[in-house]
């Protein structure tokens, strides 16, 4: 029923705002067509960027002061609606209007952990890395074990066939995509977030306050193991990717099928 009472408001609001047509994820999607479903998810970014208008419905949101502790904010699939849109408004419970993105960029840039620039342009940056992209998502959740990886594909600009009931295998295969089409070797700096050494670490992750007695792995299992590197400690974020980068520009690696 909260889902009918959702897509019914959204409905009467794009009415109010003169449009003839509006697109639901929640309705407008067949999700036993597993053809659809696939182009749905490989091209669901394109259509946010390309739409006029985007509605992100805060169903447990009451007033503005509860904005940044909504669900919505930690959701995988609503990323990509954050980033897209060249326009996009925020509506709470009962679809009161609770401001645009412009209007409320401070508090999204806070709770999302993206810079402002981000937000307001629908067109990723090109300096911005895989592993800052990778650590946008790395607290979300999906119900899907899968879609940590699907919900990342127009966010990370490639183009896969989702295959569900492979679990972690899932973002093992957007990785290899990643490798195959952009030369961003930040995606293998990642690492366990707890404190056991004897986890492995990615390839060229390297710190000297952790140390790693098994540093062989080169894939992450999630976006979250991209997360701590990603923290430098002294807040130079941008210097320590750079640096990573010059260390390993001759690195060359080859996937065997």
């Amino acid at each position: 029923m909260q889902g009918l009472q959702q897509d019914k408001g959204a409905c009467i609001q794009a009415m109010q705002d003169g449009f003839s047509y509006i697109w639901l994820d929640t309705c407008c999607i067949d999700k036993r067509n597993s053809a659809e479903l696939g182009e749905a998810i490989n091209s669901m970014y394109r259509w946010y960027q390309t739409s006029d208008v985007c509605y992100a419905y805060l169903y447990d949101v009451s007033d503005i002061s509860q904005f940044t502790q909504s669900d919505w904010f930690s959701r995988g699939w609503t990323l990509q609606e954050l980033i897209a849109p060249k326009k996009l408004k925020f509506f709470g419970k009962d679809w009161r209007f609770l401001g645009t993105r412009e209007d409320l960029i401070n508090q999204i840039s806070e709770i999302s952990e993206m810079c402002p620039e981000v937000l307001r342009s629908s067109q990723i940056p090109r300096d911005v890395t895989i592993s800052q992209k990778m650590r946008w998502a790395a607290k979300r959740q999906t119900t899907k074990v899968e879609d940590r990886a699907y919900s990342l594909l127009g966010v990370l600009g490639v183009r896969l066939d989702p295959i569900y009931g492979i679990d972690d295998g899932a973002f093992e295969d957007l990785q290899h995509k990643l490798i195959t089409q952009y030369s961003d070797q930040t995606l293998f700096s990642w690492y366990h977030t707890c404190t056991r050494p004897d986890l492995p670490s990615g390839l060229l992750e390297n710190d000297a306050d952790t140390p790693r007695l098994n540093a062989t792995g080169l894939l992450a299992s999630s976006p979250v193991q991209l997360l701590e590197i990603l923290r430098n400690r002294r807040g130079r974020l941008s210097q320590a990717l750079r640096g990573q980068n010059q260390r390993v520009q001759t690195l060359s690696i080859t996937l065997l099928h």
